[in-house]
């Protein structure tokens, strides 16, 4: 699972926050999840984003 920092983002002219990360770690053969958090917000806010988004993660089949 792969997390941005405080102020981080997803894309900004055209730079991926990860670069070529997640890419790289899947063709190694790993899952990749990429969190999506305010990156605005709180520690504490960004952090009961990530616990929703890591059970709808550990949900899955």
């Amino acid at each position: 699972m792969l997390v941005h920092s405080f102020t981080g983002f997803e894309n900004v002219l055209g730079v991926d926050y990860f670069c070529r990360i997640p890419e790289a770690l899947r063709r190694e053969g790993a899952t990749v999840d990429i969190a999506r958090v305010n990156p605005a917000q709180t520690t504490e806010f960004r952090g009961e984003e990530l616990v929703q988004q890591l059970q709808q993660w550990a949900a899955r089949p």
